[in-house]
């Protein structure tokens, strides 16, 4: 029985961002001149941080392509079904489209582009990044205190190094590469962001 998507998606993030935690803990000590010495605990909180995170982010990507899908008048019939887009069944109508002002079949929809740009990058990155150091405090073991202090002192340097890579990420995301890869392009990506982010909170 095969396993579902986000679940595959799921795993195959949280690989690699315990690859990542890995490849960090190396570049930390090359930098600092030391011998490399690993430590396993740090991995596990990033694989199974991702892991338990991957999901609900899958179902977000998969509501933005059902509400806004690049190219709404294409009939899915041709793809596979995912957990929260059946792409065995007819493609929705555009939820922007006004009569008298149809959209060309076929053609790339920029402004829906556009709008998951916007959703993605205004809510679910700033939602992401809270939760971020929220739950590697939780996994730390850290007080309810020292994670709020976290929180306040990381967020807005995470969030405006984040915005400025991940834009960039979702637009490729949502122009050329299709729903069902989307998160595993992310996660390719997160590999360098993840490695960035161990450095930056000393989870190496």
């Amino acid at each position: 029985m095969a396993l579902p998507p986000s679940i595959v998606a799921a795993f195959q993030a949280a690989l690699l961002s315990g690859l990542s935690n890995f490849l960090a803990q190396i570049l930390a000590a090359w930098k600092a001149s030391k011998p490399f010495e690993l430590a396993i605990a740090p991995i596990l909180r990033f694989f199974i941080f991702t892991l338990v995170t991957t999901p609900p982010n899958y179902k977000w990507q998969a509501f933005l392509e059902r509400s806004f899908p690049t190219y709404p008048t294409v009939s899915l019939r041709e793809s596979k079904k995912t957990d929260d887009i059946s792409l065995k069944e007819k493609a929705p109508v555009s939820p922007i489209g006004a009569p008298g002002v149809p959209v060309e079949p076929g053609r790339i929809n920029k402004g829906n582009i556009a709008r998951k740009l916007l959703l993605d990058q205004g809510c679910a990155g700033p939602i992401n990044n809270a939760i971020f150091i929220i739950g590697m405090g939780v996994l730390n073991g850290n007080p309810w205190e020292q994670i709020q202090w976290n929180l306040g002192r990381d967020f807005w340097r995470f969030q405006f190094a984040g915005w400025k890579l991940w834009p960039l990420v979702a637009l490729i995301s949502f122009s050329v590469v299709p729903f069902e890869r989307r998160v595993l392009f992310g996660s390719l990506v997160s590999l360098g962001w993840t490695i960035y982010l161990s450095l930056l909170i000393g989870e190496v």
